[in-house]
């Protein structure tokens, strides 16, 4: 299943305001702002394990 929705994303456009939103915690995790597991990244796309 992870891999179907990597696959999924691989090519898409990466939203600006990922960037700069500086209250999303994807988005920090994305700049290496905050901790979390990485189960797979490339210049694309980071899939991370959840800890809900």
């Amino acid at each position: 299943m992870t891999s179907f929705i990597i696959k999924a994303h691989e090519n898409r456009t990466l939203p600006p305001q990922w960037a700069t939103d500086a209250g999303c915690v994807f988005c920090k995790i994305i700049r290496g702002e905050a901790p979390a597991y990485k189960l797979y990244e490339n210049d694309r796309v980071v899939a991370i394990l959840g800890h809900f």
